[in-house]
């Protein structure tokens, strides 16, 4: 059946296209009298805006014109959902309901243009059998594109002094090639040593260690511990390869381990004797695995040492978790776990068994470093002298156990309990760097002498403009910094400033990966050859290991599938991610309890989950606490697990009281597998770059109070100093009022600000879950939080945008908030929306307009030291601009002008914010910040959209001209308070730039008379007279309203970032508090 899809998606493009239907709608999407009815979702693939008037629906090859479209336009790249529920509803702007509706068993659909001939799309002669709230059409595809791996050659050098390295500065970092480093070491993968002192984790007492670096020779397995007697063992069967990475959504790769096939009966075997028999011991391993398979009866056996009379064993059950038990004489077991958490996720775990065997000893088990549980022995209980250790099978019949399916590393057997402490820290990572993991030794020249090493990377890439998503996975001891083509992309552990010389700041095991993943930024990537360049950092010259090294792969840009496919998840109204011909289990409506929880409370994780092609295998919770590693849960559908009644398709599992304290972040997601070993995620996460990678909540969010709405910000450390990098931007993870947002984008924002240590940033959220928010509009997708670190009150921007919305101009919201960051306080800031088509939306602008951005002086050659962009109809050329810019410039005569003015502005609309931006002495908007929005597809007419107003209210270039600061001229004027300052007539001294949106309203009579008539207007409506009670003092009330509100968090947050520097704009003088909303040292303000 399956094989015959692409008949049934034949598909015709034109420019509007069915792009997902649903024929087996349960609870997906209600109609408007509440009713799941099926659906069609169209999608306008063009660039232009499509009337879908005459364009028909059918179910029926013979009947193209069957159901027919209203008038209905759909801009370029929407998509619209048209219920096909047989109502046969046709009213423009209600919802569209066919005359017919879907078969789940399959039947004809296509999209035809307005001919009534031609088809866009048809799924002929039948689309196939649907499933339950499955939905059908055409998802997107990609592919990956190894960049550098571990075959790649590399340069490395370490700088000194007398080499030359103190002086290279920014030449080596690939940004301004040819770079002449053929004199540098050579080699593949990465660069570092390992010296023989590198401490393993309770060395005196390893009696084993297998650690795989090398492959076995003639089946030996080379015991690796660096001292004592060596037990070498045997391979029977098992493949050694040079590293493996697991199926994690960002992947660990562990180099040098051996793969076990269960059905090959693969195992590793080691003789017995004295050094494991001690009474306390412990077992540590790395395994990685997908889940049992292969002939037998049970789970699978990783290790085993036991027989009648006694033992240990280790156990992967049918469903993923650890079976571990040890048993005395006749078999009897002295003591057992069984652990909620399963390995059974193809990632890489640490497993760890500490035991004892005496009467008053037990078993502890730890995965990941994590004690998993505790259990005292029922008796005393003994190893057989001399018995063989099996890893991989049982020595039991294999009706009873299967063999090992997966991989496994760094085996180690102790004659001691390790205590938590030493198995976290075996868990991070100690003892020295693999051998796999250094191509070029560094020992010699840097060991002793040094704590910084460069290494540049070539790599080609043929199209940078195919690729839109690049993954970085940076392996380092201790901190490194990078570089592509000459732009940093990454950094941890290195210090600020970064010298040619710098030592890390922590530490950090070369046995974990940062994972950095980008998007492709304009001009990071050229034609040919390009350079990674690293510069690695040693914690100390005296440290025992050095790593640096990394491998880059490239996710091509996502295109259209050419067959269809089923999504698992529908998206009406939507893009639709990545689909599967033969889908896996159907998750759905994932859930926890309580919703936030309080300190003390177990969590509840509910999902739904019904078989799609093959019968259900497991269902697995895997969830973390802030930034700690992964926990893996089975998930039961029993009625035990708050998962309502056994049997009923509902699967549950309980995140356990005290995993996570006040203030952490909870995250998890819910992943299911068949019959056929086809997993389901929810979320999704198919796309790095727009998709939750978690669902998750705040343990006891309350213990922060405040008036203001609190933003509850979580950040890996690795994000940290990504989010202040506007090159590279972060991901992070948001918690608002009760709602919990995953893998959202920060990164810096401003331009001379972004060197103050108190930084603005803009968020850009994911299309499906946008951000909720207190404010106007209520829900924004790309949204900005401002520092204020320039503005002593926290008030003057807000202030600007507040009159100008009171008055008539629409502007952004902007209110104050208090944001935390991992718990602790981060800034008072002002949360304020972003330019582009939801700004306008919001404002009540057509968002098929054309906005610029920051278009300066309004001229033709596009002058502005704010950086001119158009923002939206990007298809089409500035002319509409330029049309504009040379209709209102001072090159035509006064009487064309005027007439330009009247018939090309909206008047009001230009007149009211110019007469707002003087009164509050707006700074930047003649020559750099103001915005400029035409209804292009309405009136036609020009309008102002009020942007980036922090320098107001008497916030000027203090620092660069004081001794100007003392009065207003009528010309020359450097303080900006003149009523007719922005035009030709009123320059200030400091330069020669000026405005036409301004000067054109200036100079016309009439136009200058509206403004002033404004002016007056606006002093007497908002300043108010002398004799107003203060109680009716609009700009008075409203401030007294913020300071309220934002007092507490205001004190706080000048402790923390201090006060912003003299110089430039950012002074205001000796007074520097508060009371500056309304105290003008400049004495420039119009009150």
């Amino acid at each position: 059946m399956l094989l015959a899809a692409a008949a049934w998606g034949e598909m015709a493009r034109g420019e509007v296209v069915i792009s997902e239907f649903l024929a087996n709608n349960v609870h997906v999407l209600a109609d408007e009298d509440g009713s799941y009815q099926d659906w069609v979702e169209v999608r306008n693939t063009g660039v232009v805006p499509v009337d879908l008037a005459g364009w028909f629906l059918t179910d029926n090859a013979a009947k193209l014109t069957k159901w027919q479209f209203p008038s209905t336009n759909l801009n370029a790249g929407a998509q619209l959902v048209i219920f096909a529920s047989g109502k046969d509803r046709r009213d423009p702007g209600s919802p569209l309901h066919t005359n017919f509706k879907l078969p789940s068993s399959g039947s004809y659909l296509a999209l035809v243009k307005p001919d009534g001939l031609t088809l866009s799309t048809a799924f002929s002669p039948a689309y196939p059998a649907q499933y339950p709230d499955v939905s059908y059409g055409y998802g997107v595809v990609s592919s990956n594109v190894v960049l550098i791996d571990s075959t790649t050659p590399l340069r490395a050098f370490v700088p000194a002094a007398w080499n030359g390295g103190s002086l290279l500065a920014e030449a080596w970092k690939g940004g301004g090639e040819p770079f002449d480093d053929s004199g540098w070491a050579s080699g593949l993968s990465g660069a570092g040593y390992s010296g023989a002192d590198a401490t393993l984790v309770g060395a005196e007492s390893l009696v084993l260690r297998w650690n795989f670096d090398a492959a076995p020779v003639a089946n030996v397995i080379l015991d690796s511990r660096p001292a004592g007697t060596l037990h070498n063992g045997t391979n029977k069967g098992a493949t050694w390869v040079s590293s493996a990475a697991d199926g994690g959504t960002t992947p660990v790769s562990r180099g040098g381990v051996m793969q076990f096939t269960a059905a090959n009966t693969n195992y590793l075997t080691l003789p017995g004797g004295p050094d494991f028999n001690a009474p306390q011991g412990t077992l540590l391993f790395w395994v990685k695995t997908a889940g049992i398979a292969g002939a037998g009866g049970g789970g699978a056996m990783l290790f085993e040492r036991r027989s009648t009379s006694g033992g240990l064993y280790v156990a992967q059950l049918d469903d993923g978790r650890l079976q571990v038990a040890a048993s005395g004489s006749s078999s009897a077991v002295r003591s057992s776990i069984t652990t909620d958490a399963t390995i059974s996720d193809d990632h890489w775990h640490q497993i760890g068994v500490v035991y004892g065997q005496g009467a008053t000893d037990g078993l502890s088990v730890f995965i990941d470093g994590r004690l998993i549980g505790s259990r005292s022995n029922s008796g005393a209980w003994s190893f057989p002298a001399t018995l063989a250790i099996n890893l991989g099978r049982s020595t039991d019949a294999t009706v009873l156990w299967r063999r090992f399916n997966g991989s496994m590393d760094d085996i180690r057997i102790y004659n001691r309990s390790l205590d938590a402490g030493e198995i976290g820290q075996a868990y991070q990572g100690d003892g020295g760097i693999s051998p796999a993991d250094i191509g070029v030794d560094l020992a010699s020249a840097l060991r002793g002498t040094g704590t910084s090493a460069f290494v540049r990377i070539p790599f080609v890439v043929a199209d940078p403009a195919a690729l839109n998503v690049l993954t970085l996975r940076v392996k380092y001891n201790d901190g490194y910094a990078a570089w592509i083509n000459g732009r940093r992309v990454s950094h941890a552990n290195d210090p600020d400033p970064l010298g040619w010389d710098s030592a890390a700041t922590a530490v950090h095991s070369g046995a974990f990966s940062d994972v950095v993943i980008q998007g492709v930024l304009p001009g990071l990537l050229h034609p040919g050859t390009n350079i990674l360049a690293l510069q690695g950092l040693n914690l100390s010259a005296g440290d025992p290991t050095f790593l640096i090294g990394a491998e880059l792969t490239a996710l091509s840009v996502l295109q259209e599938a050419a067959e269809p496919t089923y999504f698992t998840h529908p998206t009406p109204g939507q893009g639709n991610g990545f689909g599967a011909k033969v889908p896996g289990p159907v998750v759905l409506e994932v859930g926890h309890t309580p919703s936030v929880p309080r300190a003390g409370q177990d969590v509840a994780v509910t999902a739904r989950v019904l078989p799609s092609f093959n019968t259900l295998s497991n269902v697995v919770l895997r969830y973390r606490v802030m930034f700690n590693p992964e926990v893996a849960v089975v998930m039961l559908d029993d009625g035990l697990h708050q998962d309502g009644a056994a049997g009923d398709g509902v699967f549950g599992a309980v995140i356990p009281a005290g995993a996570a304290t006040s203030g952490q972040m909870l995250r998890y997601a819910v992943v299911a597998q068949d019959s056929q070993s086809i997993t389901s995620r929810w979320p999704l996460f198919n796309d790095p770059l727009n998709t939750p990678e978690y669902l998750g909540t705040v343990v006891d969010p309350g213990v922060v109070t405040s008036q203001l709405p609190v933003f509850h910000l979580f950040v890996s450390p690795a994000n940290i100093p990504r989010i202040d990098d506007e090159a590279t931007g972060g991901r992070i993870s948001v918690f608002l009022d009760g709602e919990f947002y995953d893998n959202v984008y920060m990164e810096l924002r401003g331009n001379t600000s972004a060197s103050l240590p108190k930084k603005s940033h803009r968020m850009e959220f994911n299309r499906e879950h946008v951000l909720r928010h207190p404010g106007p509009g209520k829900y924004v997708r790309k949204t900005s939080f401002i520092a204020e670190h320039l503005d002593p009150a926290y008030l003057r921007q807000g202030l600007s945008f507040w009159l100008l919305n009171e008055t008539g101009t629409p502007a952004p919201f902007y209110y104050p908030v208090r944001m935390q960051m991992n718990g602790e306080f981060y800034q008072l800031a002002s949360h304020t929306d972003v330019m582009g088509e939801d700004q306008l939306d919001r404002m009540g602008y057509d968002s098929r307009g054309a906005l610029y951005k920051a278009a300066g002086t309004v001229t033709p050659d596009e002058s502005s030291t704010g950086g001119f962009e158009k923002k939206t109809r990007t298809w089409e050329s500035h002319a509409d601009y330029q049309a504009l810019a040379a209709a209102i410039n001072e090159a035509r005569p006064l009487g064309l002008r005027r007439t330009n003015a009247f018939e090309m502005l909206d008047l009001p609309n230009v007149i009211n914010y110019l007469a707002c931006a003087r009164w509050v002495q707006e700074a930047d908007d003649v020559w750099a910040n103001m915005t400029l929005y035409r209804d292009s597809e309405g009136d036609g007419r020009w309008r102002i959209i009020p942007f980036d107003m922090n320098l107001s209210w008497g916030q000027l270039y203090y620092g660069d001209n004081t001794g100007r600061n003392g009065g207003v001229t009528a010309t020359d004027d450097d303080n900006k308070g003149h009523p007719l300052y922005g035009g030709s007539a009123v320059l200030p001294i400091s330069g020669s730039s000026w405005n036409r949106m301004y000067d054109v309203i200036i100079s016309v009579p009439e136009t200058r008379q509206m403004l002033l008539r404004r002016m007056r207007s606006l002093l007497d409506g908002w300043a108010q007279p002398p004799s107003t009670h203060p109680l009716l003092r609009k700009f008075e009330a409203h401030i007294a309203v913020l300071t309220n509100a934002m007092w507490t968090e205001a004190f706080i947050d000048r402790a923390k970032w201090k006060w912003p520097p003299l110089s430039g704009p950012y002074g205001l003088g000796d007074n520097q508090w508060i009371t500056n909303a309304t105290d003008d040292d400049n004495k420039g303000h119009p009150l």
